[in-house]
């Protein structure tokens, strides 16, 4: 199955967030890849440029934020 676009995750029923969370698993290297290209290509334009500057690290930055808050929880140990 090939992924053209992502699903937004507030008009997807509960049960479907799998797999827009999968998906964006799928897309989240080339994504990063493509910004990474606009970025240092000199064909683009610096708007275009600073705009995938911007999306590459505020994916980046949610990204690590999520998975911090998933993972900090369970490196702390309950109190018996």
């Amino acid at each position: 199955m090939q992924i053209k676009k992502l699903k937004s995750l507030f008009d997807t029923r509960w049960v479907e967030r799998q797999a827009v969370f999968e998906d964006f698993h799928i897309l989240y290297e080339p994504l990063l890849k493509t910004f990474d290209e606009i970025r240092s290509n000199r064909g683009w334009d610096t708007e275009a440029a600073n705009q995938a500057h911007g999306l590459a690290t505020n994916i980046q930055l949610r990204v690590y934020c999520s998975l911090s808050s998933v993972q900090l929880p369970l490196l702390v140990s309950p109190k018996v």
